[in-house]
């Protein structure tokens, strides 16, 4: 036997393969998504903060910061 007469390879599971993919892709979209929100809540209260100084009502800024 020789390599021109050798037998063909058997294909793999396609539904195997599509699930691999659909679930690193899924692992990956959700990787970037936590990485992009991880901070959104801190992100959103101090842009509130200084929104409130900048608008000079320094008694809701002082609310928001929650001091001590």
């Amino acid at each position: 036997m020789t390599l021109l007469d050798a037998q063909p390879e058997k294909p793999k599971g396609v539904l195997r393969r599509y699930l691999v993919l659909w679930i690193l892709q899924v692992v990956g979209s959700g990787a970037i998504l936590f990485i992009l929100f991880r901070n959104f809540s801190e992100v959103r209260a101090v842009s509130r903060f200084l929104a409130a100084l900048l608008q000079g009502q320094y008694r809701e800024a002082y609310e928001l910061w929650q001091p001590g």
